[in-house]
C-alpha cells in the first residue's frame, strides 16, 4: 500500500480521504498495525488502475465537498 500511495505521490491524509479512513489508520495498516476492513479494500484496489492525475482530481472533488 505504502509503494501504491508513493507512487501517486499521496500523503498519508490525502490517501485516507481518497478510501474513506484517516491518516493514521493508513499508516497503521502500512506497518502491519491493522487491516482494512471490506469498504477500505475495494477503495484501494480501485486506486491502483488510475494515474496521477485522476487521483489528483478526484482528491480536489472530495476537499471541495467537504
Amino acid at each position: 500500500m505504502a509503494s501504491n500511495r508513493q507512487r501517486l505521490g499521496l500523503s498519508a491524509a490525502d490517501f485516507g480521504l481518497l478510501v474513506g479512513t484517516t491518516g493514521q489508520s493508513i499508516y497503521a495498516w502500512e506497518q502491519g498495525r491493522a487491516t482494512p476492513r471490506p469498504k477500505n479494500l475495494a477503495a484501494i484496489a480501485a486506486l491502483r488502475g488510475m494515474g496521477k492525475r485522476e487521483v489528483a482530481a478526484r482528491l480536489e472533488e472530495l476537499k471541495a465537498s467537504e
